[in-house]
Formats: structure tokens, sequence, C-alpha cells
């Protein structure tokens, strides 16, 4: 599999997935609840979404979701989509050394919707619900309880 043939099937799986669960306020709510609430809304998506990702690879379509992991699995394939997009534009430079994945098609999935995502996806989906809690509910408002101070 190539990084260009990653992408593609990740659009496909987003395109397929099914509606996100939660809205952008709800997710700010979430956010603005306590320190530690995203990730543990997050993590309460990680167990079904690899089970979801191991169905869709065998069998191309998704199981039944929780809303918490219909959130999840939008936003991770969104992200996933976006650096297999950078890596296959990346690996046509020969400068750069880049070479296609070795890993099969259902684990290479996996890797990039869960392992990547662990390690750099969370953050950018923090920010983003950051982002729109800030313009929801103002800098002066959003700041302390994301614990952003100045």
């Amino acid at each position: 599999m190539t990084w260009d043939q990653l992408r593609d099937l990740l659009h496909k799986a987003l395109t397929t997935a099914p509606e996100f669960g939660h809205t952008e306020d709800e997710l700010a709510e979430v956010l603005l609840s306590g320190d530690d609430a995203l990730d543990d809304f997050d993590e309460e998506a990680e167990p079904g979404l690899r089970a979801a990702v191991r169905m869709y690879v065998r069998e191309e379509r998704w199981p039944e979701l929780s809303p918490v992991e219909r959130t999840c699995l939008r936003y991770r394939l969104s992200i996933s989509i976006d650096y297999a997009t950078f890596l296959a534009d990346a690996a046509k430079v020969p400068a750069l050394g880049i070479k296609h994945p070795i890993l099969e098609e259902e684990d290479l999935i996996e890797w990039v919707i869960c392992e990547a995502w662990e390690n750099n996806g969370y953050a950018l989906m923090r920010d983003v619900i950051e982002s729109y809690a800030r313009g929801r509910y103002g800098e002066e408002e959003a700041e302390p309880e994301l614990g952003l101070e100045s």
C-alpha cells in the first residue's frame, strides 16, 4: 500500500463513517468541565474505535458506535487524512527518503487512527476545540477554564 492509497482509503472511510455524536458546543462544554475531561472522553472511545477500525477494513462498513465513538472517529479520520496526504506528498520527493509503508492494510489503518493519534492527533483535536471554546465563550471566560491564563 502507498501513502496515496492510504489517504484515499481514509477518505472513503470518512465519507461512510457515521455522523458526529456531539456538537462543537457539547465538546466545548466537555473541555471546560474539568482538567482531564476531554482526555477521558477520548479514552472512553479508544477500545471501541480499535475494534471498529478492524471491522471496517475487513468488511468496509462501520459497526454501531456510541456518540462518543462517532465523534472521536470523525476527528481521527479527518486528521489521519491530513497525515496521509502529507506523507504521500513527501514520499514524492526523493531527497526526503520517505518510503511506502510496509504494514498490512489493517495494521496501517489502525496505526494511523489509533497509535499516531495518541502521539500527535489528540493535541490537534484539543487545539480545535479550545479555539472553538474561545470563540464561543470569549477569551475571558474560556482561558481560566482551559488553564491558559497569561
